[in-house]
């Protein structure tokens, strides 16, 4: 009996992921600020559920689209701003606001995320 209880939950905490990764889905602005250096750009999300993608950048150079990872209301992904990889790590507020941390060469700052 525990190890069916113990399947339902796993399933359950994979749909929820699941749920989250699909909520996440479009356009969205990054707002941010690593050390008084402003961070400015938009990312879509798109790809199925177990495998997201973000493609960012300012509108006029907007880059590849990378690997996204999400886990829960946990989202993780890294943009090449040229000069530097950005690692952003947020959570989802509610299916239309993140906010987090960005990662650049050993210096953090924070985002907040608004779904456009």
């Amino acid at each position: 009996m525990k190890t069916g209880l113990f399947a339902v939950a796993v399933a359950a905490l994979s749909l929820s992921g699941a749920a989250y990764a699909d909520g996440l889905a479009g356009a969205w602005k990054i707002t941010g600020d690593v050390v008084g250096n402003a961070v400015e750009i938009g990312c879509t999300f798109a790809g199925a559920a177990d495998k997201p993608t973000a493609a960012c950048g300012p509108a006029d150079k907007v880059g590849p689209a990378t690997p996204v990872t999400v886990a829960g209301k946990n989202v993780s992904w890294d943009w090449d701003g040229g000069q530097a990889v950005l690692t952003f790590k947020g959570t989802l507020d509610t299916d239309k606001s993140m906010k987090g941390d960005i990662e650049v060469q050993g210096v953090t700052g924070s985002f907040t995320a608004a779904k456009q």
